[in-house]
This record gives structure tokens, C-alpha cells and sequence, in this order.
């Protein structure tokens, strides 16, 4: 799967849980907590990011990741192999 259809999945996912973030505030710079997301809505991104891609990636491999761009090459990555 393409970074840019991993990218707009993931915006989907954001405002899914974080319904006042708009669209155009979601960008490849910017943090989910900087996005406003606890640990919790964090989480829930990310499996509502692995049901919808069908991953059985661990939820740690993306730990500590600094903003979204890194985040989707986390999951390119995984999503390759």
C-alpha cells in the first residue's frame, strides 16, 4: 500500500476518534498528541489503523513515533514485509 492511501486512512482514523480535528489540520509534521490525543485515543487510532489495514503488527512498533510522516512510514514499513 502507497504512503499517501496509508495517509488519508489515517486522517479518517484521527477524526473518527477526534471529531473536531479538521482535516487540514492533520499534516506529516505534526503529533497525534499535538492533535490533542491521549494515550487512550492514541490507541484506539491505531487499532482502528491495523483493523482496517489487516496488520497483526504489536501496537509497540509504533511507539515513540515523533510525528504522523513517521508513523506512516512505520506502517509502510511493517505492511511490506
Amino acid at each position: 500500500m502507497e504512503k499517501q492511501a496509508i495517509f488519508g486512512l489515517l486522517k479518517n482514523n484521527i477524526q473518527l476518534v477526534l471529531p473536531h480535528i479538521a482535516e487540514a489540520d492533520i499534516n506529516l509534521t505534526i503529533s497525534l498528541e499535538d492533535l490533542g490525543a491521549n494515550s487512550i485515543d492514541r490507541s484506539d487510532i491505531l487499532v482502528l489503523m491495523l483493523t482496517d489495514l489487516s496488520s497483526d503488527v504489536p501496537m509497540v512498533e509504533f511507539a515513540n513515533t515523533d510525528d504522523i510522516g513517521e508513523l506512516i512510514d512505520r506502517f509502510h514499513k511493517k505492511l511490506a514485509t
